[in-house]
């Protein structure tokens, strides 16, 4: 995932209207055209509560890459609760309430054992009633080399976070001492 992936992103992001008091565009205008550059790869989650993340809309490319399908998941339910879970929620929650942007990158191992790197870039967006509570993103995945299955379950894909980074889009970054990072080999 590269600096031109984040500029496809953010270019839409920004040629979206807003209102005058908002720091994020609002959905009601976002189009499939004015994301044609990134379509396949674009995301778009829904946060309704701390542990609650709901995959709106995955661009094609994404879907066929991970073979299964997103829409409509809570993206919190493949991390047991802990670690992880905790710095993935504050993560989408600085994401909002800053409002900055941010990029994640995580590990997906399928049941039998494939595993890929998902990397994202996301920005904040108003819902239709002004809510600060969507992320608008770009997908890459990537395919890793598994030797063997890293969790117990094999009846169920497993996430696991791998790094997280802050983008200034205007209204700052946390401090660097809120700022989790995970760096994972």
């Amino acid at each position: 995932m590269s600096q031109m992936d984040f500029n496809l992103l953010y270019d839409c992001w920004r040629s979206l209207p807003r209102r005058a008091d908002s720091a994020a565009p609002s959905r009601k205008y976002l189009r499939p055209d004015s994301m044609i550059d990134f379509l396949p790869r674009v995301i778009l989650n829904e946060r309704l509560s701390r542990y609650e993340l709901i995959q709106m809309l995955t661009g094609s490319q994404v879907e066929k890459a991970l073979n299964f399908r997103m829409e409509g998941k809570n993206l919190f339910d493949p991390y047991e609760p802990g670690h992880e879970r905790e710095i993935l929620a504050d993560f989408v929650e600085t994401l909002l309430e800053v409002p900055c942007g941010g990029r994640l990158v995580r590990s997906i191992q399928r049941p039998d054992g494939f595993t890929y790197t998902l990397s994202t870039y996301h920005l904040p967006m108003e819902n239709n009633e002004g809510q600060l509570n969507l992320l608008l993103g770009i997908a890459h995945v990537g395919v890793e080399q598994s030797e063997r299955p890293y969790r117990d379950d094999e009846s169920k894909f497993h996430f696991r976070l791998k790094s997280i980074e802050y983008i200034d889009i205007g209204r700052g970054t946390p401090r660097a001492k809120d700022s989790a990072s995970i760096k994972k080999s």
